[in-house]
């Protein structure tokens, strides 16, 4: 359990918070979403986790977090949706240019 020392609401805001979750749904690894996801601003592993921890367990945070997602617009939610990780399952379902297409 990370400590928190940053209360809601974050510089980066829902739409960061979208991708976090999303991202986080899909590869299941923190670690992977620090590595590849593009946030508003640089986040560090710490602050990651740390946001991940906050939204998943203080609902002080996660309920007013949930309603700023809400707000979003559906073209800004899919937008973030097209951006998100692949899952593992997804990426090895994925034709590669060698196997799919070579003859």
């Amino acid at each position: 359990q990370p400590e928190t020392s940053q209360p809601y609401p974050t510089p980066s805001g829902p739409k960061d918070d979208l991708k976090l979750i999303l991202a986080v749904q899909q590869c299941s690894d923190l670690a992977l979403v620090h590595k590849c996801v593009k946030f508003s601003q640089k986040l560090t592993y710490q602050e990651i986790e740390e946001r991940w921890y906050q939204l998943l367990y203080i609902p002080e945070v996660s309920g007013p977090a949930t309603a700023a997602i809400a707000t979003l617009t559906q073209e800004e939610k899919t937008a973030i949706e097209r951006k998100t990780l692949w899952s593992s399952k997804e990426e090895s379902n994925t034709p590669t240019s060698r196997g799919f297409f070579s003859t």
